[in-house]
C-alpha cells in the first residue's frame, strides 16, 4: 500500500523578503522527512552544474533543483542548500551559469557533488560572459545575474536573470529514485 503525504499548513501571509536562508519552516516538520524525500525522489529531475568565477577561481556545484520561472523577463531558479559554502559567495551582483549536463556526464555530476577541493580537475570549460565557467559537452547553458534570493527552509532559492542561453544537441542527464538516468532527447536523426 502506498504511503500518503499529508499536506502542510498554509504558509504565513507575511510579506516575502529577499534573504539567503530562512530556517523557520524547519522547526516543525509537517510530514516525516524521509517519506517526503523518497516521494520527491520519485520525480525525475534534470541534473545541472551551477558555476561561477570568484577572484579568478572557478567554482561549481551539482544541483537537481533547476527550473524556468518567467519568459518576460527571462528568469530561472536553482536551489542550494544553506550549509553549502558555495552559497555564501552569492550576492545581488553575482554572475553565474547553469550547465545542463548530458547523459554522458554522470562522472561530472558526481565530481561536482563531491567535497573535493578542485572540482574542475579534468573538466573542460571555457569562460562565458564575464568569465563565468561554461562546461563542455552539455546540452544547454544559461548565463545569469542574480535577480533575487529567497530563503526556503534549509535551502535558498537563487533566481537568475538570464543574459545568454545556448542549446546543444543531445539527451540530458536525469536523476530519479537515487540514481542517474537518461531522458530521450526527442531529436530525430
Amino acid at each position: 500500500m502506498p504511503q500518503r503525504l499529508h499536506l502542510a499548513k498554509e504558509p504565513s501571509t507575511a510579506s516575502p523578503r529577499s534573504q539567503i536562508c530562512d530556517s523557520r519552516a524547519c522547526d516543525q516538520p509537517s510530514i516525516e522527512s524521509s517519506l517526503f524525500r523518497h516521494a520527491c525522489g520519485a520525480v525525475p529531475t534534470g541534473v545541472s552544474v551551477v558555476t561561477r568565477l570568484l577572484d579568478n577561481q572557478p567554482y561549481g556545484l551539482t544541483v537537481n533543483s533547476f527550473a524556468s520561472v518567467s519568459l518576460k523577463p527571462p528568469l530561472i531558479l536553482v536551489c542550494i542548500e544553506c550549509r553549502s559554502p558555495f552559497l555564501r559567495t552569492f550576492t545581488q551582483e553575482t554572475r553565474f551559469a547553469v550547465n545542463v549536463l548530458s547523459h554522458a556526464q554522470r562522472a561530472v555530476a558526481i565530481q561536482f557533488a563531491s567535497p573535493c577541493a578542485d572540482r574542475f580537475v579534468q573538466v573542460a570549460w571555457t569562460g562565458g560572459l564575464h568569465g563565468v565557467p561554461l562546461l563542455s559537452q552539455v546540452v544547454a547553458t544559461f548565463e545569469c545575474k542574480v535577480w533575487r534570493t529567497q530563503g526556503a527552509g534549509d535551502h535558498s532559492v537563487i533566481i537568475g536573470l538570464v543574459k545568454n542561453a545556448v542549446l546543444y544537441r543531445g539527451a540530458p542527464l536525469a536523476f530519479c529514485r537515487k540514481d542517474y538516468c537518461s531522458i530521450n532527447s526527442g531529436e530525430t536523426h
